[in-house]
C-alpha cells in the first residue's frame, strides 16, 4: 500500500475547513494518546511525526508567547475528545483509500468490477435469486453505457438512460462530482435520498440508515475514484450507532463495520481487512430470531444468519468492456 507522508498530509489539508482542521489535528493526537498506552492498540511511527508538527501549529494558533527570558507561557491545554475505535477504523480505510493509485480513465475507457455474490439467505431463496453469482461489470466512463454479465454467460450492453432523476446517481460523472467534506456529503446523500422521484428504492425510512446502505452500494457496486471513497468512509464515521466486530468470512478474518436497518430487521455490514483497512466487500445478516413479513405470507430467520454477501475480486480501468485484469 503507498503510504502518504503525514507532513505532506498537512500539506494538502490546508484549504479544507477550520473543522476538518479541527477534526485532523484531534484524531492524529488521540492516535499519539493511543502509542502511549501499551494496553491499546499500538500506532505506527509515522502518526508520531504527523502529531509532533500539528502539536507545533496547535501551539501558535493557541498563541503561545515567548518571553525575553525565553520562557513560554502556553495557552491552557483543551483536552481532545478521545477517538472512538468505529471512528478509528473509518479514518484509516479512508487513509488506505485516498493513498490508492488511481489514474483517473479517458471518456472511452471502462470502470471494471468483478464481484462473488452469495444469496442464501431466506429471503433470497424465497425470491428465486441465485445462490452465488460471479459478476462482471463495465461501466463507460462518460457515464453514456454500461455492460455486464453472470456467471460467464455472454455480456449485456445498455444505454445509461439520463431521462429521470434516480437515486444514487452512480455514473462515473456524478461519481466524480460527489463532494469530497464528510459532512457535506453526507448531507446531500440524505438530501437526494429523500428528493428522488423513483421513491425509496431502498426501503428505509430512517435516514441515517438509508445513507449507510448508500454509501455501502456506492462504493461496493461502483468504482469512484479514491478522493470519493476516503469522503464516503469519513461520511459514514459521522452515523450514529455504527457498531465493529471481528468476523470470519468464507474463512478469512475480516473487520465488519455494521449498522442495524431497524426496518428491514438487519445489520448492514462493511467488510473491511485488518490492518491495511481496505474495504473488500458487504453483508447483510439478522440480529436475531425474527418473523420477516414476505408477500402474504412469513419467513423465519435466525439469529446471526447471513441473507447476502458479496466480495470484492478484481475492479480497476480497462480499455473496452469485456477486458479483465
Amino acid at each position: 500500500m503507498n503510504e502518504q507522508n503525514p507532513i505532506d498530509a498537512l500539506s494538502t489539508e490546508r484549504d479544507l475547513p477550520g473543522d476538518r482542521h479541527r477534526q485532523i489535528r484531534e484524531q492524529v493526537m488521540t492516535r499519539i494518546d493511543q502509542d502511549l498506552q501499551p494496553a491499546r492498540r499500538r500506532v505506527s511511527r509515522r502518526w508520531v511525526l504527523a502529531g509532533a508538527a500539528l502539536a507545533v501549529v496547535a501551539a501558535v494558533g493557541a498563541g503561545v508567547v515567548t518571553l525575553a527570558g525565553g520562557a513560554k507561557d502556553p495557552a491552557p491545554e483543551v483536552a481532545a475528545p478521545p477517538m472512538s475505535e468505529v471512528a478509528h477504523i473509518f479514518e484509516s480505510a479512508a487513509a488506505h483509500a485516498q493513498a490508492a493509485v488511481f489514474t483517473p480513465p479517458r471518456p472511452d475507457q471502462w470502470l471494471y468490477i468483478e464481484d462473488q455474490s452469495h444469496n442464501t439467505g431466506p429471503i433470497s431463496r424465497a425470491k428465486g435469486m441465485r445462490p452465488e453469482v460471479n459478476s462482471r461489470n463495465w461501466f463507460k466512463a462518460d457515464g453514456t453505457q454500461w455492460a455486464s454479465s453472470e456467471n460467464g454467460e455472454p455480456i449485456h450492453v445498455q444505454a445509461v438512460s439520463h431521462d429521470r432523476v434516480t437515486w444514487p446517481k452512480a455514473d462515473y460523472p456524478s461519481l466524480v462530482s460527489l463532494p469530497t467534506d464528510p459532512a457535506v456529503l453526507l448531507a446531500k446523500l440524505k438530501a437526494d435520498q429523500a428528493a428522488s422521484v423513483v421513491g425509496t428504492p431502498i426501503g428505509i425510512g430512517d435516514a441515517d440508515a438509508a445513507a449507510y446502505r448508500t454509501i455501502i452500494g456506492l462504493m461496493g457496486n461502483y468504482l469512484p475514484p479514491p478522493d470519493v471513497t476516503a469522503a464516503l468512509l469519513r461520511a459514514a464515521a459521522l452515523i450514529p450507532g455504527v457498531t465493529q466486530e471481528p468476523v470470519e468470512v468464507e474463512g478469512r478474518q475480516l473487520i465488519a463495520l455494521g449498522l442495524l436497518v431497524a426496518q428491514d430487521g438487519v445489520i448492514d455490514q462493511l467488510l473491511l481487512e485488518p490492518g491495511s483497512y481496505a474495504v473488500v466487500g458487504a453483508r447483510e445478516l439478522y440480529p436475531a430470531d425474527a418473523t420477516i413479513p414476505f408477500g402474504d405470507s412469513t419467513i423465519e430467520v435466525k439469529k446471526g444468519e447471513v441473507e447476502a454477501l458479496s466480495l470484492r475480486l478484481a475492479s480497476g480501468v480497462v480499455d473496452n468492456y469485456g477486458d479483465t485484469l
